[in-house]
């Protein structure tokens, strides 16, 4: 029986640790073309953002890459010549994280684009929403909750947690309150202070919630130096700071910066967005120094809607398509219709998530009768259906 015990006991160290290589060795095989080609299947347009989205994530794993590379290599074997020294010399070389601040207007596809790496990379993600943080102190939750989720969602695997990805949300509402009559800034330049070293490199001590006692409390160390950090904000009005510095001075008869119309020059603007631009904002230079990689989302096209509700694997069209496929109907929407959706949700302006709660509206119905109707076998979708003028076009079995 003990023999059989350590056998099990040494296969599956083996085991972890020849899983833990082929892993690294999946990370190492991804170039930044073929993240950005993963990417493609899955997001439309923003290809200046997949683009550096790409080459960051790539550049990050490389640096976990070198890290772990250095731990293995034997001392002894590196001092036996000098010219070997010579040959090893850039790895003293200190590789330094590039964490990434995602800039753009809501619905445009930020926190699918990290949900996308990470599901790629086979790394564990978690998503907060910064507008829940507090300083330390205060009623609400620590910055260092977050990596305690991360934790718990690595399954509580320490080594997981460190090579993971945190996507926090919203961080445009946590910048500085220049109005504030209060003397401390609790959720805004409080939460960006406590950030700081966070997402530089720290260590954090977590501990299981489920373990009743104190005494029994089990406190795990986590260095976050090696954690992806993705900032993501839609930072309503950051156009309009982009204009006035572009065009200083535009005061009095002079002033052609107030003819132009800020919401339609968007795209052309956001390309210049500079860290000045970020700090009138509201966010605290310690902050955006620790954010190196700026990627700014542009807003999206009429075209752009169109493909989105369906050419991706997961688009909005399909999982309908397989939701009433599951009731043995066969779900078409004709291109009218498309079109149709597509405008509706331009007006709306509220990015891709428009598309969702309108095709909600238009296949209520539709949802409802057909479980019902076994003798249906296709249904269409046209314009006049979309704009509520019309029914369904039901074909039944003859």
């Amino acid at each position: 029986n003990e023999c059989v015990r350590k056998s099990k006991q040494l296969l599956s160290e083996n085991q972890g640790s020849v899983q833990k290589l082929n892993q690294n060795k999946q990370i190492e095989e991804k170039t930044p073309k073929e993240i950005k080609a993963y990417l493609d299947e899955h997001i439309i347009g923003q290809e200046d953002a997949k683009k550096s989205l790409s080459v960051a994530v790539y550049q990050h794993y490389k640096r976990i890459q070198s890290q772990s590379h250095l731990k293995s290599v034997d001392l002894v074997e590196l001092a036996k010549s000098k010219k070997q020294k010579k040959e090893q010399s850039l790895d003293d070389v200190t590789l330094q994280k590039g964490n990434i601040l995602m800039v753009g207007p809501t619905g445009v596809g930020k926190t699918a684009l990290a949900e996308c790496v990470a599901k790629l990379l086979d790394v564990p993600i978690v998503i907060k929403d910064a507008t829940t943080l507090t300083e330390a102190g205060y009623v609400g939750e620590d910055v260092q909750s977050i990596i305690k989720a991360l934790w718990e969602a690595s399954g509580k695997d320490v080594e997981k947690t460190q090579r993971g990805i945190v996507v926090l949300d919203e961080v445009d509402k946590i910048a500085k309150r220049s109005g504030s009559s209060s003397g401390r800034d609790v959720g805004g330049e409080g939460v960006q202070q406590g950030l700081l070293k966070l997402i530089e490199s720290s260590l954090v001590n977590v501990s299981d919630q489920n373990q009743r006692r104190m005494s029994q409390k089990e406190i795990v160390q986590i260095d976050t130096s090696n954690i992806l950090f993705i900032m993501c904000g839609a930072f309503v009005g950051i156009e309009k700071l982009i204009l006035a510095r572009k065009s200083p001075g535009s005061i009095g008869f002079g002033n052609t910066a107030q003819t132009k119309k800020p919401s339609d020059q968007y795209n052309d603007l956001i390309k210049d967005l500079s860290t000045q631009d970020l700090t009138r904002f509201g966010l605290i230079p310690e902050f955006i120094g620790r954010l190196p990689v700026l990627v700014h989302l542009e807003n999206l096209s009429e075209d752009d809607l169109m493909e989105i509700l369906w050419k991706p694997k997961n688009s909005i069209v399909k999982q309908y398509q397989t939701l009433v496929e599951m009731d043995g109907v066969t779900l078409e929407f004709t291109e009218d219709a498309k079109r149709a959706i597509v405008q509706k949700a331009v007006k709306r302006k509220s990015g891709a998530r428009g598309l969702r709660s309108l095709i909600e509206e238009v296949m209520l119905d539709v949802m409802y009768d057909i479980p019902d109707q076994k003798d249906v076998k296709k249904c269409m979708i046209t314009a006049d259906v979309v704009n509520g003028l019309a029914n369904p076009i039901l074909k039944r079995e003859e």
